[in-house]
This record gives C-alpha cells, structure tokens and sequence, in this order.
C-alpha cells in the first residue's frame, strides 16, 4: 500500500515538474525575439564535484545566440546543453524564447523534450499504480474500499 502511494504521488510531482518546465518556457515568463546563432560550443560536459557523483555527457552542443531585446544587444546561450542525436543547432536567423524578466537568460528548445520525459515517466508510474492495485484488488489483497 505504501509503495503504491509513493510512487502515486512521485508521478503526479513529475507530471507537476513537467508542466511546470513547458510552462516557465513557453508561458508569460518567455517571450520569443529574433535572434542568429552566431556559435555552436561543442564540448564534453562534466557536472558534479567529485568522481563519484558526477555526470559525464560527450559531444554536448550549445548553441550562442546574438539578439535584440528592449533596444539592447545580448549575447547568450541557454544554460541546458544536449548531446541528443536529434539535436543540431544551425548557425544562422532563428527564433528564440527567452526570459523578458531577465533578457539575457536564453531558453533552450531541449526543455520541451525534458519536460515530455518528466510527464511520460510520472503517467508511466500511474500507470503502474492503476495495474498494481488492479492486479491486487483482483488476488484480493487490496480492498479498494479503504482507498475511498
């Protein structure tokens, strides 16, 4: 029973997380400016502080933008890099979205993909509650009338 509510109420947070993700980029905390990709950083990408803990990413790319925003000039690159085999930032005019709050804080279009892996991993855990307590209701050691 307790393993059922932990891992019910794990995916409603990373459903949560995931909207909240889409949310913060693509909501009124973003605004989308015209931009031109001036660079492409192509980097392996150590996080953490010592050799146990951290996370090792080869070939990351982040890609640096120029744009204008309020009648001022930014330079800046999203703090999320990727190293997905889809991603291929291109030099040159695109479309960004970036924080009007704080103009220089650029979004990365790998968000949408991080926020649909939170979601589909917290509705994966549902899932699996709902066929758990199916499955346990059925074998009869789990009265679902206590639930209610």
């Amino acid at each position: 029973m307790l393993i059922l509510m932990i891992f019910t109420v794990l995916g409603i947070f990373l459903i949560g997380l995931g909207i909240w993700i889409q949310k913060r980029a693509y909501g009124k905390h973003s605004v989308e400016v015209e931009a031109e990709c001036i660079e492409v950083v192509h980097e392996d990408y150590k996080t953490g502080v010592s050799s146990s803990g951290y996370t090792y990413m080869p070939d990351t790319k982040r890609p640096v933008y120029k744009y204008w925003y309020n009648g001022q000039y930014y330079t800046s690159a999203p703090m999320l890099r990727s190293n997905r085999k889809g991603y291929r930032p291109e030099y040159g005019k695109c479309r960004i979205r970036i924080n009007p709050d704080h103009p220089e804080k650029v979004y990365s279009s790998e968000r949408k993909y991080a926020a649909i892996i939170l979601i589909l991993i917290g509705s994966l855990y549902l899932l699996m509650v709902l066929i758990m307590s199916v499955v346990l209701w059925k074998i009869g050691l789990l009265d679902l009338m206590r639930w209610v």
